[in-house]
């Protein structure tokens, strides 16, 4: 009985056996046990993890991008800058190289800060390109249809006198009402202020409206007269340009051929125009004129273009003169 005793007592634990097929986990202690819900957990979490590894992955290719962005228009600006710096300087190779190929909007805007008065002038002292400073002024809204008169008003204004287009539309300028009944040689078809009630004049009434506000802004005698120039050849006006004298030329406002229309008829038997417009001439250079347009349409135009459409509307152009 004795030795039954003492063998119980030196005999090991007996172990709980593990079903088939069954993992036994060890349990860690502080933490709790595996079960159902631990595993659905995990599960779960795989794919919220991978969502946000995606996430920062897109946010650091962004900020590659921008960054790159931003290191090309730092790079460009320098080159801008550069070729600025090289323009302004006047070297007759490098500004023949920029108009020979045409750097497009970039070339516009750097030739643009350039000062008005810098002109650049070829073997001989022949000048390549003029920009006289003048202030353009728009004919809307009060002028609807006073294209005319307002290119008038830019040019007095830029000779120094205190012209306003509404004053020379008003007390100046000839006009006739109805608008199928005038001239427009000899005056303003109906009202410049009216939307439906006015069309157009052509050189003398502008020339006739002009002289009788020099004559009342200095009684004792102006120092210019209106001049009525029409044809004058693109070379020919150059030469006004060239002379610091801007010109008020008539085209179409779309630099199109003329159209004509309208159930009546001018005087002279033909259709009035239906696309004229008149504006002033600034200037030029390789590539063609610079405008100060009253509709404010354009700033340029082909040497191509103004050619033709100035010469299918008569070469008619009108320009205020110094006195001899």
């Amino acid at each position: 009985m004795v030795e039954f005793t003492q063998t119980l007592a030196f005999a090991p634990p007996a172990r709980r056996p593990t079903p088939a097929g069954r993992v036994q986990v060890r349990r860690v202690p502080g933490r709790p046990a595996a079960g159902p819900a631990r595993r659905r957990a995990a599960v779960y979490a795989a794919p919220a993890r991978s969502r946000a590894c995606a996430r920062r992955r897109a946010v650091r290719r962004r900020h590659d991008i921008l960054r790159a962005w931003l290191w090309a228009a730092a790079a460009l600006l320098l080159v801008g800058t550069a070729a600025l710096s090289l323009l302004v300087s006047g070297r007759p190779a490098l500004r023949a190289l920029w108009h020979s190929y045409g750097m497009g909007a970039a070339r516009d805007i750097l030739t643009a800060a350039l000062p008005p008065a810098v002109k650049a002038s070829a073997p001989g002292n022949v000048p390549q390109s003029v920009q006289l400073p003048v202030q353009n002024i728009a004919q809307k809204p009060e002028l609807p249809n006073g294209c005319e008169i307002t290119s008038a008003a830019i040019a007095l204004v830029y000779l120094g006198y205190p012209a306003d287009k509404c004053t020379l539309a008003a007390q100046y300028l000839p006009c006739r009402a109805p608008y199928y009944a005038a001239d427009p040689e000899q005056t303003y078809m109906g009202d410049p202020f009216s939307r439906g009630g006015g069309y157009y004049c052509m050189t003398g009434p502008v020339v006739a409206a002009v002289n009788a506000y020099l004559a009342d802004a200095a009684p004792q005698g102006s120092g210019h007269t209106a001049a009525d120039l029409s044809g004058s050849t693109p070379a020919e006006l150059k030469t006004l340009l060239d002379r610091g004298v801007p010109v008020l030329v008539w085209v179409t406002t779309d630099f199109n051929a003329p159209r004509t229309g309208h159930s009546f008829a001018l005087p002279n038997g033909q259709k009035p125009y239906t696309n004229l417009h008149c504006l002033v001439l600034t200037g030029y250079d390789r590539d063609g004129f610079l405008l100060a347009d009253p509709l404010e349409n354009y700033t340029r135009v082909s040497s191509r273009t103004f050619d033709e459409v100035y010469t299918a509307m008569g070469s008619r152009a009108v320009a205020i003169l110094p006195k001899r």
